[in-house]
């Protein structure tokens, strides 16, 4: 029996059952997985773009100082016209002459000296009826200018002093214009130097 159990045992280790060792080999760590990749960073340098060089600015051409206008000078105000109260005109005229004897005369109103003559001029102011302004109103201020006839009469002192007379001396033929003035009213006697004869 002693066999038989022998052999049940080598029957049981031979075929009845198998078993099958696994042997486990040691573990050896498995290699270090590489962690995730972690994310690189993109940091963005800024290029420098080229700046255009600056256009060269023109150099302005110099203005001409303006020559500063002249301050204004206050215009003079206006005289005021005097008041020429009840003149309406000046009348100016020959009152007589003196010639050298054979000269003929002419008559006070034609506006005639002859040459060589001298005539008695008066400025007599009037008013619109033709009468004469008195002189209380007229004033002693009267002003003469020769207008015309410059070298044909010449204009004297005259002979019967009063400032509103003068003595005219005919020079050669022609035509003249003596001319009074009195408080801004103006009266004139356009007349001709004749030869005379």
């Amino acid at each position: 029996m002693r066999l038989c159990r022998g052999l049940v045992l080598v029957v049981v280790l031979a075929g009845g059952g198998c078993q099958t060792i696994t042997e486990e080999l040691p573990t050896r760590p498995s290699p270090a997985k590489s962690p995730a990749a972690a994310p690189i960073p993109v940091v963005k340098i800024p290029v420098p773009v080229p700046t255009p060089a600056p256009a060269a600015t023109p150099t302005p051409a110099p203005t001409a100082t303006p020559t500063p206008a002249p301050a204004a000078s206050p215009a003079p105000a206006a005289t005021p016209a005097p008041n020429a109260g009840s003149i309406d005109s000046i009348r100016v005229g020959f009152f007589g002459f003196k010639c050298d004897a054979g000269q003929i005369v002419p008559h006070n109103g034609w506006g005639q000296l002859p040459k060589g003559c001298t005539g008695y001029l008066t400025a007599t102011p009037k008013k619109k009826d033709n009468t004469d302004v008195p002189q209380k109103e007229h004033g002693p201020d009267i002003s003469w200018r020769l207008r015309a006839g410059d070298g044909i009469v010449d204009v004297l002192p005259p002979t019967f002093p009063n400032d509103f007379n003068k003595d005219l001396l005919g020079l050669k033929q022609g035509e003249f214009s003596l001319c009074a003035t009195v408080k801004g009213v103006e009266g004139c006697l356009n007349g001709t130097v004749t030869s005379g004869h």
